[in-house]
């Protein structure tokens, strides 16, 4: 398609002509039929020329902390059998309105350019990259084509998180925060159940009385014997966040998740907006819930007592942390204390923008960590837990 170069010259032809009709100089129409056969070519051009180059793209880390770097490395080979022109290889970045372009030389057959650029990680999210598209003009710029080098990517930036520790073990009367199964023994520990040997178990718990006995290798089957379930509850709500807040909100969320994790216990993260991951306890999981935390935004439908009557016939877990903020009402605060029926420890996240504290109705018994601009959720967080509230 032409170019914003090349529609001014089909328009200036056409003002040339009309302009030699009027004045009657055949100059004119010289020129005229001059930059029509220019536009034209150029046309021509960017159609005929074939462009087969191949492009991969690697993205390091796919996976990045808000504003830590990110970089994605571009290469591109020639697969045809002629040279290719001078090309510009565009790969849009999020919801299109940036792009990143690069000069792609002249190539010859089974030749390869390589190229990087840096993806912008100031903004939490799950981005799209892509598709890369190579960008072909003729000499004069008159006209341009594209065409696909690389499907489309994605890089997930994850939400800033602060160093703390995790919510302290609490089992309370969760019924699931005991026996779990692990794949390792110290000497000496009990196990509860044989079954058979598998490839790839230690023959260190084969149990030798069950094997003579049945003449077949049999396993010990170990438990741990305790392991706490971290729940964290993440207020959504427009009517109780700003931007602010709920940034604010949703690192605190990471930093308490991933100080659980860090310890050792099941993670859960429940939304206000519907999301519950359910528990778990491997690296795996945990990356989950922090890319389930990257896109978070505001949600009209979330409802915060909804969600904790839900979590209550559920299983809250051991532990529960709900983070939500000042503007929190005394009867949604009486909801949260009475998460107590079902946990060991609740804890309220309070974010306070501009330093201000609203007089939350906070029942006696239902501990607040405030977080504000000046009261940071690893100073705040720490603070509460050597003061021994959570014993």
């Amino acid at each position: 398609m032409p170019t914003r170069r090349g529609w001014l010259m089909a328009g200036g032809t056409v003002a040339l002509v009309l302009g030699g009709r009027i004045l009657g100089l055949v100059q004119l129409y010289s020129l005229a039929a001059a930059a029509g056969a220019a536009v034209v070519a150029a046309l021509l051009y960017v159609r005929t020329v074939r462009v087969t180059l191949d492009g991969r793209r690697r993205v390091r880390p796919a996976r990045v902390h808000l504003g830590a770097d990110c970089r994605v490395e571009l290469a591109l080979t020639n697969r045809g059998r002629t040279r290719t022109p001078p090309l510009m290889a565009v790969e849009p970045f999020g919801d299109g309105s940036s792009a990143a372009r690069l000069r792609v030389p002249p190539l010859g057959p089974g030749q390869s350019a390589r190229a990087s650029y840096r993806v912008p990680t100031d903004r939490r999210g799950r981005f799209r990259l892509g598709p890369l598209r190579l960008v072909l003009e003729d000499p004069f710029s008159l006209a341009r084509a594209s065409v696909p080098a690389a499907p489309a990517g994605s890089v997930i930036v994850f939400p800033r998180i602060e160093r703390l520790g995790g919510l302290p073990p609490a089992p309370g009367n969760d019924p699931h925060s005991g026996t779990v199964e692990r794949a390792g023994r110290l000497p000496g520990e009990e196990f509860y159940a044989l079954r058979p040997y598998q490839v790839g178990d230690d023959l260190r718990r084969v149990h030798w009385p069950s094997t003579a006995r049945t003449g077949e290798l049999m396993i010990r089957q170990l438990e741990l014997p305790w392991q706490h379930r971290a729940t964290v509850v993440l207020d959504v709500r427009p009517s109780v966040h700003s931007a602010a807040s709920l940034e604010t909100a949703v690192s605190a969320a990471a930093s308490i998740l991933t100080g659980s994790h860090r310890a050792g216990a099941q993670i859960r993260l429940v939304t206000t907006g519907g999301a519950d991951s359910d528990f778990g306890s491997d690296h795996a999981h945990w990356e989950a819930l922090l890319a389930t935390l990257a896109p978070v935004r505001l949600s009209a439908a979330a409802d915060l007592r909804r969600t904790l009557t839900r979590l209550v016939r559920r299983g809250a877990g051991s532990a529960v942390a709900v983070v939500s903020t000042s503007a929190l009402s005394a009867p949604e605060a009486r909801a949260v204390a009475r998460l107590h029926e079902a946990a060991g420890l609740v804890v309220l996240v309070s974010v306070e923008e501009d330093g201000r504290g609203a007089a939350l109705g906070v029942p006696a018994r239902l501990p607040v960590v405030r977080v504000g601009p000046d009261r940071p959720i690893s100073v705040s967080w720490q603070r509460w837990v050597r003061a021994g509230v959570a014993r």
